[in-house]
């Protein structure tokens, strides 16, 4: 078709239209790539599809894909041996997985009626719902693992608990033996690292390692020797887990 009959047809305006009901970046992306079909089954088969959708959300079916994220990134990663996700790509995952399938079972239940939007869902694996929520059990709403996600997960933090509250006591403890070099009572982290701020001209008074300085240059922020071991060793399980 040539540009005359397009701005005829004012394709483009139609275009625009349909674009503004769509829901996410993907819907408005193979917008934009609308072009006429030339085939005379082919367009009958997207007008049925469009008809039964609209017949099939007038009978109360609820879906919605807004505030979804295209996957394309997250899948192409996945394809690439050895590689993982974030658990809040996964969880972004599971939504659209999610809805995905209750657009499926909205339109199955109506299969009859709506034979052509039947035949495009039926390729979705039922078992993909007790996948999702097998997985969406173990992320929290803010994308973190829960510590149900498994035995080895929950075992892992509740040492990195422990061993944050000891690192902690033994700092507060060298703290008040050294009253009179300490900056002020106050556990503080520099680099992932549990650190006393200690005034720079008693620096002598705490050996350790100096991992900056205040802005005044009056305080350094010192890693006792005796805390070294327990800081790499939450480090090693911060990594593990």
């Amino acid at each position: 078709m040539n540009e005359q009959a397009f701005h005829t047809l004012e394709f483009d305006q139609l275009r625009a239209l349909v674009r503004s009901g769509a829901q996410t970046s993907m819907g408005r992306a193979r917008v934009d790539a609308l072009v006429p079909l030339d085939a005379l089954e082919e367009l009958q088969k997207a007008l049925a599809a469009s008809a039964e959708c609209v017949q099939v959300r007038k009978r109360g079916a609820t879906w919605s894909f807004s505030e979804l994220r295209d996957p394309a990134e997250a899948i192409a990663r996945l394809r690439v041996e050895g590689a993982s996700l974030e658990p809040i790509t996964i969880l972004e995952l599971v939504r659209l997985c999610e809805q995905a399938m209750s657009a499926r079972a909205a339109i199955m239940a109506a299969r009859e009626e709506s034979p052509v939007l039947a035949e495009i869902v039926a390729s979705l694996p039922r078992e993909l719902n007790s996948i999702t929520a097998r997985v969406a059990n173990k992320i929290l709403p803010n994308g973190d693992l829960d510590d149900r996600a498994s035995p080895e997960l929950a075992r892992i933090r509740h040492e990195i608990t422990k061993l944050r509250s000891s690192i902690t006591r033994s700092l507060e403890n060298l703290m008040r033996r050294s009253e009179e070099a300490v900056q002020d009572e106050l556990v503080t982290i520099r680099n992932d690292r549990f650190v006393i701020p200690v005034k720079s001209d008693h620096r002598g008074h705490i050996k350790g390692v100096a991992h900056g300085f205040s802005s005044s240059g009056a305080t350094a922020f010192v890693e006792p020797l005796e805390t070294i071991d327990g800081n790499n060793e939450l480090q090693n399980l911060r990594e593990t887990e």
